[in-house]
């Protein structure tokens, strides 16, 4: 992770000038734009795109030897729209969440990470996303094997 020399004297500070914001962009098919909130009390423009402050809390589950680490999305104060949206798309199927670092005087992103949801969990007070960690080991490092079928001419 390379971070910004501003973002990094920033944390290291004991009081520090701006606090670190947290921004959730969720894109899915059924969007005509994504939902973009902001983890703060006030709304954000970052980028040109208004983020809509709403609480929301992102935690990391306990490692289990053998699995892929697990994150869970809180968002509570849920609207009708955003449930409806859950149960529309049979619990978000085909949705990528892209949590964003950065700080309130740049529109630099700090660091950046996408999700897919695994499963979710509806109540009156929130929505719960159990989301999936792209597993780059079990990937293919090699895109095309040469083969008969890719290269004919050479076999």
């Amino acid at each position: 992770m390379a971070f910004s020399p501003g973002f990094k004297i920033n944390v290291n500070k004991l009081n520090a000038d701006e606090a670190l914001l947290v921004l959730l962009r969720i894109d899915h098919p059924m969007f005509s734009e994504p939902v973009r909130l902001v983890l703060d009390s006030i709304d954000f423009m970052f980028n040109g795109f208004n983020y809509i402050h709403m609480p929301f809390k992102i935690t990391r589950q306990n490692d289990v030897q053998g699995e892929l680490p697990k994150v869970r999305l809180e968002i509570t104060n849920v609207g009708r729209s955003l449930v409806k949206w859950v149960d529309s798309s049979g619990g978000g199927r085909d949705a990528e969440l892209t949590v964003v670092l950065a700080r309130r005087s740049s529109n630099i992103v700090e660091e950046s990470i996408k999700f897919r949801i695994g499963t979710v969990n509806v109540n009156s007070d929130t929505i719960i996303f159990n989301l999936l960690i792209q597993n780059n080991l079990t990937k293919r490092a090699i895109k095309w094997i040469y083969d008969q079928n890719h290269s004919p001419g050479l076999f």
